[in-house]
């Protein structure tokens, strides 16, 4: 007797593991096409169907969270008669050995770099509207999740109810859904559905913003979703975008962001891609690159702001215009003198398989006799800044120079706008006063070493935030944050889309004492 409860409980312990396992495994929601319509179908042992309201025609679909039961999909019969059909919970379905051509993948939890690999068969683009529609349909709803679940007002405000919702919902981010980079292609093959859809606003911005264009630029190398949400928090139609994808990037991740600016004319990707290697030259080329592209286009933007795609605006567009309208044309560009790192600039870098190290060499001094000032990547630059370090001899040397140099993007920008140390440049927007009391409101980044909390976890000793983060960066002044990942809180970066989308309908006017008071424009060079 003992013996054979023993077997049992071996047993059922051997069950339970292999369960366990199968529910570990990255999921794969594949979605089929042929002439009787749309079929979806649901893999392992959990899968909603598609039921159309005549139950003689019916199609699967896998795994959907239950916040997306209520799609409302089409599915079209060779008569060409559409049907609307439901999403609706039910045990395993079976598939029916369907051979037909694979259009799309989702996965859910899967990193982006596996899923770009997958071994499926290449797909064409089909101009069926209905299933087109329906692709965009499932997308758009699984990035509103979150903001739909009513949850993000409770934690912006820091409510325990809400706290406990979302710590609910984390138990399943690795859940969540990312659409397939090759799917990109076919719910942006009408643009005009899709930018209606994914809530692009193209109608005329106020007055005001319209005679106070801005540009930007957005470097980005992988993650297309957390790409495309962020140039929809950035989008108006005066404004103008120059997005720079890392050259090492797959074909297909490239293919997937030309598919998203072909449907505007104010979005573009960068006309030259540099094959980005960390701390080296060619991540400030890259934004070199772009601001030369900017400078060619007919929009007449007064300033740029750079981003990394990992990062978010904390201002709604009218609030960075009415903000950099008092500017009157200085930068805030980050500034440090007395940290200086000196072995970054005093010896010869070079790139070896694709890191950089430093050589035996030791570098000439900065042309012109230059004092090097240390800063960071992303600033905000008048376009008078931008056109003098594209233009001026003593910039163009200087960025030569700064090929051999270790980090360069963070003391190229730094150097050209320090007028206390670097007069004779006369760097229009330049700031006069010391670096070390320069104040820097371009971005706010939460260190390790900082005095706030990270509630999300640190990555090369910076904070990417989660949902506990939200009150703070609510409180904050600054023009964006570093940094988020989608793949990590999902939670965070919806609800600051929505606090984005709140701020867009009832702006802050900014102070104009305050702001013409910081010391970076008191003291600029304008």
């Amino acid at each position: 007797m003992y013996r054979y409860v023993r077997v049992l409980f071996v047993a059922y312990l051997i069950t339970l593991a292999w369960v366990l396992y199968l529910n570990s495994l990255p999921q794969t929601i594949h979605i089929y096409h042929n002439n009787d319509g749309l079929n979806i179908i649901g893999i392992d042992n959990k899968a909603p169907r598609i039921k159309a309201i005549n139950p003689e025609k019916e199609s699967n679909v896998d795994n959907f969270e239950n916040s997306l039961d209520e799609v409302i999909l089409q599915k079209q019969s060779q008569v060409s008669k559409s049907e609307k059909v439901r999403i609706n919970n039910t045990d395993k379905i079976e598939s029916n050995g369907l051979d037909n051509e694979m259009v799309a993948m989702m996965h859910p939890g899967t990193p982006e770099s596996e899923r770009t690999n997958s071994n499926y068969s290449s797909h064409k683009a089909y101009d069926d509207v209905s299933f087109n529609a329906t692709l965009l349909e499932l997308y758009h709803k699984s990035t509103m999740k979150y903001r739909q679940s009513g949850i993000c007002s409770g934690l912006l405000m820091n409510n325990s109810r809400s706290l406990a919702q979302a710590r609910k919902f984390s138990a399943s981010f690795d859940r969540d859904f990312y659409l397939d980079l090759k799917v990109f292609p076919t719910i942006t093959k009408n643009c005009d559905q899709y930018k209606s859809k994914r809530g692009f606003i193209e109608k005329p911005s106020s007055k005001e913003e319209m005679e106070f264009p801005l540009a930007f630029s957005i470097l980005t190398y992988d993650n297309i979703e957390q790409l495309e949400r962020m140039v929809r928090l950035l989008y108006t139609r005066q404004n103008v975008y120059c997005i720079h994808v890392d050259d090492k990037s797959s074909e297909d991740f490239k293919n997937a962001v030309r598919s998203i600016t072909k449907c505007f004319s104010n979005v573009f990707v960068a006309s030259k891609l540099e094959s980005i290697v960390y701390a080296s030259i060619k991540r400030l080329q890259a934004d070199v690159n772009c601001m030369t592209d900017l400078l060619q286009r007919k929009e007449k933007w007064r300033y740029l702001l750079n981003f990394a795609a990992s990062e978010m605006p904390l201002k709604s567009n009218i609030e960075m215009v009415q903000t950099l309208k008092l500017f009157h044309g200085a930068n805030d560009i980050h500034e440090v003198f007395a940290k200086r790192v000196k072995h970054r600039y005093h010896y010869k870098y070079i790139i070896v398989n694709n890191h950089i190290q430093r050589g035996r060499e030791f570098l000439a001094p900065p042309p012109f006799n230059l004092t090097i000032v240390k800063g960071q990547a992303y600033n905000i630059f008048s376009r008078e800044f931008v056109e003098f370090s594209m233009n001026n001899k003593i910039a163009r040397r200087f960025l030569k120079w700064c090929g051999d140099t270790y980090s360069p993007d963070e003391h190229y920008w730094a150097s050209l706008n320090d007028l206390y140390h670097n007069p004779f440049l006369n760097t229009p927007g330049g700031y006069k006063g010391h670096p070390d009391k320069k104040m820097y409101v371009t971005r706010h980044i939460n260190w390790r070493q900082s005095f706030d909390r990270c509630y999300g976890e640190y990555v090369r000793g910076i904070c990417v935030f989660g949902y506990g983060d939200l009150p703070l960066l609510k409180r904050k002044g600054h023009f964006g944050t570093n940094k988020f990942d989608l793949r990590k809180d999902p939670i965070a970066y919806s609800c600051m889309e929505e606090l984005l989308s709140y701020r867009t309908q009832n702006p802050t006017p900014p102070d104009p004492k305050h702001w013409t008071n910081l010391n970076f424009i008191k003291d600029s060079n304008t």
